[in-house]
């Protein structure tokens, strides 16, 4: 017990390094915990697969692509493995982070589907709903179409999106303009 508290401190550690741009020590606390998990859990559980991908994030912010889509090669087929996970809100952060670094990499069209299958894992998971993270992800396939040269497409892509944050954005603004300066809900 007392090592997978460890292994979640360097973690939580890890991402407040990432948060402070100290990627290099971000990096070297995520493959601590990758370590401690991997020796506690295995190598195919959803404890390793998070490792992986925070590891992977701290890989990329270091420009380190080829060695971070390892890592969230691993951790995706760990989750495709176990049952009830695939399906899962973080399934979609995978393959939106998967298509980052493809995209980086150079290999647009693959990184392409990377996100729209971060966008149909999402819509899965939250029902049709607008969500900012899958107008994020059409804002990544459109600036792909363009370097295409797909430029009809692309803009249509944008506008989906444009639309998703408009949405988003009214019903924030409606929401604040329920309440009342005691908290209590605008009759």
């Amino acid at each position: 017990r007392n090592l997978s508290q460890i292994s979640n401190l360097h973690i939580a550690i890890g991402r407040e390094y990432l948060n402070g741009g100290q990627n290099n020590k971000a990096e070297i606390s995520f493959t601590t915990a990758l370590t401690i998990r991997r020796s506690l859990f295995g190598n195919a559980s959803l404890k390793t697969s998070r490792a992986l991908h925070c590891l992977s994030t701290s890989l990329s912010k270091q420009k380190q692509y080829e060695k971070a889509y390892e890592h969230l090669k691993e951790a995706l087929s760990i989750k495709q493995n176990i049952k009830d996970a695939y399906n899962h809100i973080d399934t979609g952060a995978l393959y939106q982070d998967i298509g980052d670094v493809l995209f980086n990499l150079g290999f647009l069209d693959v990184a392409k589907e990377a996100y729209f299958a971060a966008i149909t894992i999402r819509s899965q998971c939250l029902g049709n709903v607008d969500d900012a993270n899958v107008a994020d992800n059409l804002s990544r396939i459109g600036s792909i179409q363009l370097q295409l040269g797909h430029t009809h497409i692309a803009r249509r892509t944008f506008e989906k999106a444009s639309r998703i944050r408009f949405s988003i954005a009214c019903q924030k603004s409606y929401s604040r303009s329920n309440i009342k300066f005691d908290g209590a809900a605008a009759a």
